[in-house]
């Protein structure tokens, strides 16, 4: 059974590679919404809440570069997709025989 926060980082990717496309001053604000939509919950295992951390701290540097400056490097956009494929990925995968996803 897939996790309940893969909606959450499919819809994040979905909305960063939209964002990326789109000109600064719209992705401004699309990026900006993540960082609220990715809360905290504390609820799974240490290396996903990881993944999901680092994905966070990427769209929010990615948010505020392009906040203060309209602009933001290719590589800040490669740094974010990368992050919250990860987390991604790690949710998506089914957890060992016997173990949960969950803490």
């Amino acid at each position: 059974m897939p996790d309940v926060d893969l909606p959450k980082a499919e819809h994040a990717l979905s909305v960063l590679r939209r964002a990326r496309l789109s000109r600064s001053d719209t992705a401004a604000p699309m990026v900006a919404e993540l960082v609220y939509e990715m809360a905290y919950n504390g609820l799974h295992a240490p290396e996903i809440e990881e993944a999901r951390q680092t994905a966070w701290i990427e769209i929010s540097a990615l948010a505020a570069t392009l906040r203060a400056e309209l602009f933001a490097p290719r590589a800040m956009w490669n740094d974010a997709l990368k992050a919250t494929e990860r987390w991604r990925n790690l949710l998506a995968q089914p957890p060992p025989h016997g173990q949960s996803t969950r803490t």
